[in-house]
Order: structure tokens, then C-alpha cells, then sequence
């Protein structure tokens, strides 16, 4: 699922109604996901007990992989990876943290780059956090 911080908001909108959410969560993951994931987030966009829907997703991800064994890795771009350099990233975590899954993430707010996240563990090589930095050392 793409980060935006609009669909973010439109989902967590109080002004509309929890089934025109759901059914937006459902639109958006139509021949994306599996009917399984469709029904988990549909389920956790009705009842977001006031989380994030994406940290919702999230922890359901964790959740499910823990489950098959799997630890997931989130990897967030600015732009789709090429299946090839997916495959080289995932191989290249799996050797430190063991058999895992990549959750793809794009987010052109990162510019570029990219940003893993496994459990606690955070690799940050983003362009967006590379000119944070820098922006901190410049006013520092």
C-alpha cells in the first residue's frame, strides 16, 4: 500500500463512515492482496480503536508472519524496487535477521533511498533523514 498521508487521514476521518472507509481499504487492495489481507484491513479500518491504520497494519503483519515463522521487514522507497534488487535486499537482511518478508512501502517523501524497518531495528539511508541531518549540523 503507498504511504500518504491524505489516505492516512481519510481513514482515520471521524466525519466518515466506517463502512465508506472499509470499503476504501477494500478498493485500494482489489487484486493487490490476498482475500485474507483484504478482510484483515477492512476489519482493522472498522475498528482502529483511535491507532494508526498503518501501525495497525503493521503489528498484523508482524503478527501473521510470527506465526509462519517469518520476521517481516517494511521497506519503504521513493519508488517501487526492481523485483531483482528486492530479492538482493531481502537475501542480504536474511542473513542477519534470519527468514523474512519484504513489505514493500512507497513513499515519495523519502526522495530516495531507502528506509528498512525490522521489529526495533531501523536502517535509515533516506534522502529525506540524509538532508534532515545535514539541515541539524547546518543550524548546529
Amino acid at each position: 500500500m503507498t504511504s500518504d498521508a491524505q489516505l492516512e487521514l481519510a481513514l482515520r476521518s471521524k466525519l466518515a463512515a466506517p463502512e465508506a472507509k472499509a470499503a476504501l481499504a477494500e478498493r485500494l487492495l482489489a487484486g493487490k492482496a490476498s482475500k485474507q489481507t483484504v478482510a484483515i484491513a477492512r476489519q482493522l479500518v472498522l475498528q482502529s480503536r483511535g491507532r494508526s491504520v498503518r501501525e495497525s497494519l503493521r503489528e498484523a503483519a508482524r503478527i501473521v508472519a510470527a506465526q509462519y515463522g517469518q520476521t517481516v521487514a517494511t521497506v519503504i522507497t521513493a519508488m517501487p524496487l526492481p523485483a531483482e534488487q528486492a530479492e538482493r535486499l531481502r537475501a542480504s537482511l536474511a542473513a542477519k535477521y534470519g527468514d523474512l518478508k519484504l513489505n514493500e512501502v512507497v513513499d515519495p517523501s523519502i526522495l530516495g533511498g531507502l528506509r528498512v524497518q525490522i521489529g526495533d531495528d531501523v536502517i535509515d539511508g533516506s534522502v529525506a533523514s540524509r538532508l534532515t541531518e545535514l539541515r541539524l549540523q547546518l543550524a548546529g
